[in-house]
């Protein structure tokens, strides 16, 4: 198993950690996958299933390709040209976490119904770059690298919501009310151009 695999496994799992912080802070009660394959991150008061993806280096690769900040979505494996990512998942929502220059962590919420629709139209039309992003010489699954800022404007996307995610949510000491939870989240589609 290479350094940069456990690298990117425990980014995920500070997604997933924060995630499932967020939902108990707002009066959920979280559970995160142990399997690691179906969905991410579940909220037993609602059922409601969440597919969790963290990006720390966003900002670092739009700016070193001078293009706008953009999500990586894996949608099939390369070998065999199965469905994963994205395209498998049992979960609802996708919840992609971003972060930003400050060091703020945040999550934009999208139906992943409406989003895979959205994204397998935009592919039939070859509207956003594929990608295959490879590691020592492999490049395993192909992913679709949308605009963040198109997803969010276009209503078609399955955009909801976006929210900043504190890291002060992991200390359980750390008291936060509902209400200053609600500052830290808007569905404002202006947030994000660029």
């Amino acid at each position: 198993m290479s350094k940069n695999f456990l690298a990117d496994m425990q980014v995920g799992d500070l997604g997933e950690e924060l995630w499932a912080a967020w939902i108990n802070a707002k009066g959920g009660d979280a559970e995160i996958s142990q399997v690691k394959c179906d969905w991410d991150v579940l909220d037993r008061n609602t059922g409601i299933y969440y597919e969790v993806k963290m990006d720390i280096k966003a900002y670092y690769w739009a700016k070193r390709r001078k293009e706008a900040v953009n999500l990586f979505l894996e949608y099939e494996t390369t070998k065999d040209q199965k469905p994963c990512g994205i395209m498998k998942t049992d979960a609802q929502y996708l919840v992609y976490i971003i972060r930003n220059p400050q060091d703020l962590h945040i999550a934009y919420t999208f139906d992943l119904e409406k989003l895979c629709a959205y994204l397998w139209e935009s592919h039939k039309l070859k509207k956003f770059p594929i990608r295959k992003p490879v590691m020592h010489g492999v490049g395993n699954v192909n992913g679709w690298t949308p605009p963040l800022h198109e997803l969010i404007n276009d209503k078609d996307a399955g955009f909801i919501k976006l929210c900043v995610l504190p890291i002060s949510l992991l200390n359980p000491s750390h008291e936060t009310s509902v209400s200053q939870l609600s500052l830290l989240e808007t569905e404002n589609r202006q947030l994000a151009s660029g």
